[in-house]
């Protein structure tokens, strides 16, 4: 007997460029692919108070503290070519203007919130959690810690993110669906080092990035080859406060179908967030062949696990610089060390497709469905 087709709703913070809109946009996509009907409840970028925009004055960025609203990107969910309803602010979002569905889907603790008083044939809840959002003030974080604490079902985008959500708010029951990757796109063929070595990483000014440490390593790696060639990407253009090191191109909101020749043409790929719940970069660039150096966050200890790249031990911060630089330094001056980390990387992506991921929440969802009392949701 063939399954039933689900009514789906997504609720997510405004469309952007990031990692997490990226997996929303996926797993939207590919449920509606498989016949059930998806809806997105998307909220529209905010308006700037006049503080945000002084301080934009302050800092001379004059064309965009003129603007009293964000301006608008087009994001992952843009693309997904799924239905999206859009809300000018999170607390009119009610349960009366979405429609009826079996599920509904958090992607953001603000969502979580959205949701806490909605009947039940709005849909069994469900929150994926894409990151333990503790970095705002004490108040806000009470409020991350009250969603998470919810008794939602609550899907963990990688086992490092659902050891840490158990242990520091003692909870149980968190499920693990790890994020995918479009096996079709990221299939780059065997190659060789580069004749003169190139590294990458992603440029973002979020503070969570650590983008000042990028230019430090850099710096360091250059100690020992000067002759380095840096590549980066971003979905913001480069700012004056934070300067792209000497001699590196910048591809600004780049393709997605540009996004495996980009990681391909690096030796080494960076990876220095001081917080992240999994690290798409990360695994991008292992498709791509391209070994990963990267701080144990995320999904990096299980993805660089057994060889792929080389995981940094965590150290003092004045430290962390030499430590990136001696790894890329053994990578780009041994060429069977290297070959060895490419060919590593790239095979252990090849059973992490996003088919695999959406078959798991596919049946997750059902579960949910079927009444499985454990995966009740309530407030």
């Amino acid at each position: 007997m063939s399954l039933p087709r689900l009514k789906i709703t997504f609720l997510v913070p405004p469309d952007n460029l990031s990692g997490g809109i990226r997996v929303v946009a996926t797993y939207a996509r590919e449920l509606q692919s498989r016949g059930h009907a998806v809806t997105v409840v998307m909220e529209k970028p905010h308006s700037r108070s006049f503080r945000e925009r002084l301080r934009l004055f302050k800092r001379g960025k004059i064309p965009d503290a003129l603007q009293r609203t964000e301006p608008v990107i087009k994001g992952h969910l843009s693309h997904a070519g799924v239905h999206i309803l859009e809300f000018a602010k999170h607390d009119i979002v009610r349960g009366e203007d979405v429609p009826a569905a079996d599920l509904v889907i958090a992607t953001w603790w603000e969502t979580v919130e959205w949701m806490k008083n909605w009947p039940p044939h709005k849909g069994r809840q469900l929150h994926l959690v894409q990151g333990y959002e503790i970095w705002f003030d004490d108040l806000t974080n009470a409020r991350v810690k009250a969603a998470l604490r919810s008794n939602t079902v609550k899907v963990a985008v990688s086992e490092p993110l659902r050891q840490e959500i158990e242990q520091e708010l003692d909870i149980r029951g968190v499920h693990v669906i790890r994020n995918g990757i479009d096996l079709r796109l990221f299939d780059t063929p065997a190659r060789a080092l580069n004749d003169v070595p190139q590294v990458g990483y992603v440029y973002s000014t979020t503070p969570s990035k650590a983008l000042e440490r990028y230019k430090r390593i850099v710096d360091s790696v250059r100690d020992r080859i000067p002759e380095l060639r840096i590549m980066a990407f971003g979905a913001e253009p480069p700012h004056p406060d934070f300067p792209l090191p000497d001699n590196t191109e910048y591809f600004y909101q780049p393709s997605q179908t540009l996004l495996p020749k980009l990681y391909a043409s690096c030796d080494a790929w960076l990876f220095a967030s001081r917080i992240d719940s999994f690290g798409l970069p990360v695994l991008e660039a292992m498709a791509s062949r391209t070994p990963v150096v990267s701080l144990p966050v995320g999904a990096a200890p299980e993805l660089l696990r057994r060889g792929g790249g080389v995981l940094i031990s965590p150290v003092k911060e004045d430290l962390l610089p030499e430590r990136f630089a001696s790894a890329v330094s053994a990578l780009c001056t041994d060429a069977v060390y290297w070959r060895a980390c490419s060919d590593v990387a790239y095979q252990k992506t090849r059973v992490m497709g996003w088919d695999s991921s959406v078959d798991q929440f596919e049946r997750l969802l059902y579960d949910i469905i079927r009444g499985d009392r454990r995966l009740q949701s309530s407030w």
